[in-house]
């Protein structure tokens, strides 16, 4: 069945490649409708395959691709080959799409990951999250994965929402852990990853080198005392 107007206004919106904010909600570019409104239709056309097209194509840009995909599931891609994802259905993860101006990134983000990759402060969560703690506490999807509750697309930032899921990520880092999984959590798509920043080259080479485990820093400080002092001030939690 074809797209009727309203529907087709929303695809037209979502293609764009623009980050979508609450505020285009109600106000900007679609004034009638909801959050639940594009929830809903990217979950039903995506699963009736409007997207598959898009998701195979590199016309596409990766922002484009990860909004199309943030409400399919695991189940969805077994049966469809649109687009290469490690399956990951005992994981429930929600992607969320709308959040406040101050979730945003800030331009230094792929340069505190470099560092945060050479610090070791970086958690690799399975199986395609690195969870920078340098900055915002934020994570860059380094492969296509996905779960009982959504996809997500590489190249593409992510952070975490829900307290549970933050105080998880915390703890763990602390504790010098630093590979694992999570069963449950809230991830919002911030924005995509800059591809022409100088340390792309080095990514998929730090990550590899992350150790599953860490005891103790160089400079005899804990791994609380330096995510405590290299956090980022200005995020409201």
């Amino acid at each position: 069945m074809a797209m009727n107007p309203r529907e087709r206004e929303i695809f037209d919106t979502v293609v764009k490649g623009r980050p979508i904010t609450k505020s285009d909600l109600g106000e900007k570019l679609l004034p009638n409708y909801s959050e639940t409104d594009l929830i809903s239709f990217l979950k039903t056309e995506g699963e009736k395959g409007t997207f598959d097209r898009y998701l195979g194509s590199y016309r596409w840009n990766r922002y484009q691709k990860a909004v199309m995909a943030s409400q399919l599931t695991a189940s969805y891609f077994r049966n469809n080959q649109s687009l290469l994802v490690r399956d990951a259905p005992e994981l429930n993860y929600k992607v969320g799409i709308f959040y406040p101006e101050r979730w945003g990134l800030c331009p230094t983000s792929e340069e505190y990951f470099d560092k945060a990759l050479h610090d070791q402060s970086v958690v690799i969560v399975q199986p395609g999250l690195a969870v920078k703690f340098i900055g915002r506490l934020t994570a860059y999807c380094y492969a296509n994965f996905s779960t009982s509750g959504g996809t997500f697309i590489k190249n593409n930032w992510y952070s975490p929402v829900n307290p549970e899921l933050r105080s998880s990520l915390e703890d763990c880092f602390d504790a010098g852990i630093r590979n694992f999984t999570i069963d449950s959590g809230v991830w919002g798509l911030m924005r995509a990853y800059k591809q022409h920043n100088p340390f792309a080259p080095k990514l998929e080479g730090l990550i590899k080198g992350i150790p599953t485990n860490l005891q103790s820093l160089a400079d005899s400080d804990s791994w609380n005392e330096y995510r405590l002092k290299n956090r980022e001030e200005q995020f409201l939690r």
